[in-house]
């Protein structure tokens, strides 16, 4: 069917309505029966319900824009349609009988209860422009309910009925957007009052079995062993019932003195108190608590305590009377020339050994009697000194076991079984009994002193950080040290220089002519 020619819409209301871009936001003075929009002298009810009008003649009457036509098709609201191909048409029936149905659905407000009314609209002669009109509105606040006034310059090319016509408009949108501020601000408001739900933080009591299984499950087992023992015997007590964003810095010096009354180093206190903040910082990132600066404790400066190491001549002695067999022997080189921790002693397997390349690979550890698949420090390959290598083989003629220093029916050795021993050779070869890990301390130190480069101590050591080796594990003789710096100089600087002769007695031949002379004179 092809769409009829539609004359030109006008609008004959006393009080024309101002032009919304939504559609829906329209109302009528009138009723829907009583359809205030006419055609020249024709209303819209009496045209033929099959009449079609075109996009732009729909959004006339509508007082909207062919946009929010455009808009309401797509999200498929809006009068009914039909589609010819690119072109849309409307049924004059259809967009009234939306229009009735959408006026009777709307909720109008509650009118604003006041006892003041509104003057009509006026107008008079621009000032400035005498082709255009002044308009004086006159509305009620709707914050208020009281009148207010606003005066206002009406677009120009409109007659006194247009400018009137305008000035309604423009006041009922001043009204509607004073409207809409207040249920905002009322709605604000509401929400303000709502009370907040607080979200309490747990205590560490209740944050630990989750720290536990989420945190402390995947590190080594003897960090594992560490927190535990440190939660159960000093954290739990002190501050087990404290909610984890409530430990400031007065319940960290409460957690330090406990520790101090109970007589544990400086050292092993910074241990406890790193790990109750580890907590924090771990509870933080998973947003059981508000993120907060964690406190610090400043502590006091302690004279670090001197390490007494072995000498050379007495790892030597260690190593040969200390050793009553293969065994003994291996374990003590192994402490002595690889520089291996206990826990890697136990660990080390035949297959990590390559008697060809004269190389040991280290990739276990055994703390606390459990076996690890890592070392304590960072793997890697160690080569194997002659004497070393020598040892190894002998013992591996003699050992069915997989592990080098296991025996017997024993899966793998312990490492508190091997220290035992280790003390045992100690006190055999007529040395203190300093443990396993003096023997690592004290060749460390022997060869720092012989000038070898810091870079391939760390190696041998494997540690991950320059400053651990150089830092904790070389404890050098700085009297030694500055003594030979000293010779050093003095070889820079040549032979000493006898001194000059005396320019008032000369030397000592001169002397005693002098004195002779004296004698023969006399």
């Amino acid at each position: 069917m092809q769409a009829q020619a539609c004359p030109p819409i006008t609008r004959t209301t006393s009080r024309p309505r101002p032009q919304h871009d939504e559609g829906r936001n329209w109302t009528s003075d009138a009723g829907p029966d009583e359809c205030e929009f006419t055609r020249v002298g024709v209303g819209v009810g009496d045209l033929d319900p099959d009449h079609l009008l075109k996009a732009h003649e729909v959004a006339q009457i509508l007082r909207t824009s062919i946009r929010t036509l455009e808009r309401w098709r797509a999200k498929g609201e809006g009068p009914p349609h039909s589609c010819n191909g690119r072109r849309v048409a409307y049924r004059a029936g259809a967009v009234l009988a939306w229009v009735r149905q959408e006026t009777r659905g709307r909720k109008e407000p509650a009118p604003l209860e006041t006892k003041h009314t509104c003057k009509p609209v006026t107008c008079c002669p621009y000032i400035k422009d005498s082709s255009r009109w002044h308009a004086d509105l006159e509305y009620i606040d709707p914050r208020t309910g009281k009148p207010d006034r606003k005066r206002r310059v009406a677009p120009a090319g409109l007659t006194l009925e247009g400018a009137i016509a305008w000035g309604e408009g423009e006041r009922l949108r001043i009204v509607t957007e004073l409207a809409r501020s207040v249920s905002t601000d009322t709605r604000e408001e509401s929400e303000e009052e709502q009370p907040k739900k607080k979200t309490t933080a747990p205590t560490l009591a209740e944050l630990w079995p989750e720290f536990s299984a989420k945190y402390i499950a995947a590190q080594k087992h003897n960090t594992r062993v560490m927190y535990g023992c440190h939660w159960t015997r000093h954290i739990a007590e002190a501050l087990g019932d404290v909610r984890a964003d409530q430990i400031d810095l007065a319940a960290m010096n409460k957690l330090r003195d406990d520790l101090e009354c109970k007589g544990m180093a400086i050292s092993s206190q910074k241990k406890v108190i790193e790990k109750v903040r580890r907590m924090l910082t771990w509870a933080m990132r998973r947003t059981k608590i508000p993120f907060a600066e964690i406190p610090t404790i400043e502590w006091d400066k302690v004279k670090k305590r001197k390490l007494e190491i072995f000498s050379p001549e007495d790892l030597e002695h260690f190593v040969g009377s200390g050793a009553k067999d293969t065994y003994e022997r291996v374990l003590a080189l192994l402490l002595a020339d690889a520089v291996l921790r206990i826990g890697e002693t136990a660990g080390l397997m035949w297959e990590d050994i390559d008697f060809a390349e004269g190389t040991m690979e280290i990739r276990r550890n055994v703390c606390q009697g459990v076996l690890q698949d890592t070392p304590k420090g960072e793997e890697g390959t160690i080569p194997l000194t002659p004497r070393l290598a020598a040892a190894l083989k002998k013992l591996w003629e003699q050992s069915d076991h997989a592990f080098v220093l296991g025996r017997g029916a024993v899966e793998y050795p312990s490492d508190r079984a091997l220290g035992k021993r280790v003390l045992r050779m100690q006190r055999d070869a007529d040395l203190r009994q300093h443990g396993p890990h003096r023997c690592r301390h004290s060749r460390l130190t022997h060869l720092a002193e012989r000038g070898i480069k810091p870079y391939a101590l760390q190696a041998l050591a494997r540690h991950a950080s320059l400053k651990t080796t150089m830092s904790y594990y070389i404890h050098t003789d700085k009297r030694k040290l500055a003594r030979e710096a000293v010779a050093e100089i003095a070889a820079m600087t040549g032979p000493p220089v006898p001194p000059a002769p005396s320019a008032r007695f000369g030397n000592a031949a001169e002397a005693k002519r002098k004195k002779l002379r004296i004698a023969l004179a006399a």
